[in-house]
């Protein structure tokens, strides 16, 4: 099966970085939406979206409320694991900045299948729990993703996180959760040097630039996360403009 992941801040002509996504709603005069035409063109001729196939989703406020979206289908039995997730932001969102890749390798591994999909009930600090900038790794780290294309923006500013990648190469094509000793400290600048006890499976990783990425294939579900932290309040057109594309449930 197959996942459109969008956050409203691709469509705007900058991205911004290291802001608080629960605090005030972005203000940058420097940041401006993309036109109503252009977001639909887009929409339709490199995603492959039609108003006439609306695809079952949901719009959300912050992008981790994603997880708890494709938890809620795979629990009601709509949405078979593993998934491809096709991820268009202006970040990758796989834990930049924070110690939760840390965390998922020494600790959250460890963790029953079962209790590893409920990450926001875990008592870990404010730098290990599930974020809006970390989410994907969590639902890696749960099984539920084999594919991931992530759709880069003309401005993005590389966040991809050498740790969660095989050979710790971001261009290797590949996501590899490695499991550490549990509890063992990882020393980040010296990674390389320690040994894991296990390797979770491969998972592909492609990054595309947004004008060469064309979708040829239907999407089962789709999520558009808003991200008011990221995103300037002129934006808000757009939300009804990806609504026509969009079944709510």
């Amino acid at each position: 099966m197959r996942i459109l992941d969008l956050d409203l801040d691709f469509f705007q002509n900058d991205i911004v970085h290291m802001v608080n996504d629960f605090g005030n709603r972005l203000n940058d005069t420097s940041i401006v939406p993309w036109s109503k035409e252009i977001v639909k063109n887009y929409l339709e001729s490199n995603l492959g979206l039609n108003k006439d196939k609306k695809i079952k989703g949901r719009v959300v406020k912050h992008h981790n409320e994603v997880f708890y979206f494709w938890r809620e289908l795979i629990l009601n039995g709509k949405l078979s694991t593993p998934f491809e997730v096709v991820h268009v932001d202006g970040h990758a969102d796989m834990g930049l900045g924070d110690l939760s890749w840390h965390y998922i390798m020494t600790e959250y591994l460890y963790r029953d299948i079962n209790e590893r999909i409920y990450p926001e009930l875990l008592n870990v600090s404010k730098y290990e729990r599930i974020n809006c900038g970390n989410y994907l790794t969590y639902a890696m780290a749960c099984e539920w993703i084999d594919k991931l294309t992530f759709i880069i923006h003309p401005n993005w500013q590389q966040d991809l996180i050498q740790e969660i990648f095989k050979n710790y190469d971001v261009n290797s094509g590949f996501i590899q959760l490695k499991k550490f000793k549990r509890g063992k400290k990882i020393d980040i600048m010296n990674i390389k040097q320690f040994t894991p006890v296990s390797y979770e499976n491969e998972i592909v990783f492609e990054g595309i630039e947004k004008d060469n990425y064309f979708n040829e294939c239907k999407f089962d579900f789709l999520a558009l996360s808003i991200s008011p932290g990221y995103t300037v309040k002129e934006s808000d057109e757009l939300i009804d403009v990806i609504k026509e594309y969009i079944e709510g449930i």
